[in-house]
This record gives structure tokens, C-alpha cells and sequence, in this order.
């Protein structure tokens, strides 16, 4: 560990006696060992970057992109695991899924939001041009639903 190596060198460079220099490296071995015995490393995804509690989003290995339902440790296998939902495919149950197997996805903002959305208005507007009869409310309320998690859950 980077700081209590630095401990030890900053300790070195110092005039002290043996004694004392015996202290600080016993002082430094016990905070090393507490540490390693009470703290894990948190899991990396498959690019390396580390996983924290809070994240919303991740792309599962087969490309699906998941909601974050929790990041927890196996007691049976002694590993992290992801549990996720898939938000391209609702109806799926939650699955766990190898930290490492999975990479971050950049949380959307309300400009994505916005450009999916008239895209997607458009799409359906010329698709039914025809026979436009005015509903179109599954393409808002499915934008509206994300807007509405953007902000945190208002109405």
C-alpha cells in the first residue's frame, strides 16, 4: 500500500535510534494488517475502472444495458457480483453478472433524452402519416418516464 510505504521511507529518512525506528515499522505493520484484514479492493469492470455503490448503469457481457440493482459479495464464492436488471428488455428478471465481465455505461442526460425522443416522435409520426390519429402517447410517456428518473423521481 502506497501510504504506508510512504510512512516507512518518510520513517527511514529521519535520524532516529533503532528503537524508535523498530516502533514505527511495528506501527506500520499492525495498519497494514488491520486494513487487510478488515477492507476488500472494490470489484473493476472490464476496463479496469472500479465499481461503487450508487452507480445506475452497465452494459452486460452480451452487450444488454442493465440498471445497477445492487453491487454485493458472495459469501459462497468469495467474489463480487453485479445484480441487474435489463433495461432494453423489462420483462427479464434480475440477474448477477462477473464485475470484470461488464463495462460502465455514461449515465444519459436530458440532451439524449431529448434527441432519442424526437427521433423516435418523427420515426413513428411518418411511419403512421396516413392514418396519424393522434396516438402517439406510448412514444411521450416512454420519454417521460426517463426524464421523470433524470430528475430524481419528481412528477
Amino acid at each position: 500500500m502506497e501510504g504506508i510505504e510512504r510512512l516507512r521511507k518518510y520513517s527511514r529518512s529521519w535520524d532516529f535510534d533503532g528503537d524508535a525506528m523498530d516502533r514505527l515499522t511495528a506501527i506500520a505493520d499492525e495498519i497494514e494488517a488491520e486494513i487487510a484484514e478488515k477492507y476488500m479492493e472494490l470489484p473493476v469492470d472490464a476496463d479496469g475502472v472500479p465499481w461503487r455503490d450508487g452507480e445506475t448503469r452497465f452494459v452486460n457481457p452480451n452487450g444488454d444495458e442493465c440498471r445497477l440493482v445492487s453491487l454485493s459479495f458472495s459469501f459462497i464464492r468469495h467474489e463480487w457480483l453485479l445484480e441487474g436488471e435489463i433495461i432494453t428488455k423489462p420483462s427479464d428478471i434480475q440477474r448477477c453478472y462477473a464485475p470484470d465481465e461488464c463495462r460502465h455505461v455514461k449515465p444519459r442526460t436530458l440532451e439524449d433524452v431529448l434527441h432519442d425522443f424526437s427521433s423516435s416522435y418523427v420515426a413513428y409520426y411518418f411511419d403512421n402519416e396516413m392514418n396519424y390519429d393522434g396516438t402517439d402517447a406510448h412514444v411521450i410517456a416512454k420519454y417521460a418516464a426517463e426524464i421523470r428518473e433524470l430528475m430524481g423521481g419528481a412528477e
